[in-house]
């Protein structure tokens, strides 16, 4: 502890250092980000913009698995063998709440389909042709097998639905519906990421 004499009282000298936030004390407004933070995301883009790419690059940002953790510590170990991205991303990826989640997992196979497939075909679109035309020969395959579900059915969740990447998407498939149409669909996704490791995007 540093002590100061400051008009006739002992002071502790003041710090230089930001106050850091208390874990009780609600976030305020956006802190500015320090010159490292700044420095690590021009690095994200200025690869991005090299094409340095990993083999969980690809089909980014739709298509790819999660970002890697180690490219903005120290850099990637593995490199372009790594199985997670190395592209920016714009947006942190959206999971479901427990409330989602519980829903979701109270509805039988086809109900889940009914409510997953429609946020599927809506971000068929921002696939390569390619991929686009294998998720939708899955999509015609999975269809019959789809129930109709009542109206009202979790706003929140269809919300977060048409916020979720295609992996995310398909991730949900693989967790709440039987274990053939998981397979199914981790199938179709691995083949829509090599169709687009060949056009390399």
């Amino acid at each position: 502890m540093d002590l100061r004499y400051h008009l006739t009282f002992i002071d502790e000298k003041p710090s230089t250092e930001s106050p850091k936030r208390s874990s009780s004390e609600p976030p305020g407004q956006e802190r500015e980000q320090p010159e490292e933070a700044r420095h690590v995301e021009s690095l994200w883009w200025r690869a991005a913009a090299l094409g340095a790419r990993s083999v969980g690059s690809f089909g980014h940002p739709e298509l790819c698995c999660r970002p890697c953790v180690h490219l903005t510590r120290n850099g990637c170990p593995a490199a372009e063998e790594c199985l997670y991205c190395h592209l920016p991303h714009d947006v942190s990826r959206v999971s479901l709440d427990k409330r989602s989640r519980n829903f979701l997992e109270g509805l039988r196979v086809g109900a889940v389909l009914a409510v997953v497939l429609p946020a599927l075909r809506q971000r068929m679109d921002r696939l390569h042709p390619e991929a686009a035309a294998r998720a939708k020969e899955l999509l015609q395959a999975l269809e019959p097998e789809a129930e109709v579900i009542p109206d009202g059915a979790n706003r929140r969740l269809q919300y977060r639905l048409g916020t979720m990447t295609f992996a995310g998407l398909m991730g949900l498939l693989t967790r709440y519906t039987s274990d053939h149409l998981a397979d199914q669909a981790r199938e179709a996704l691995h083949q829509m990421r090599a169709l687009s490791a060949l056009c390399r995007c």
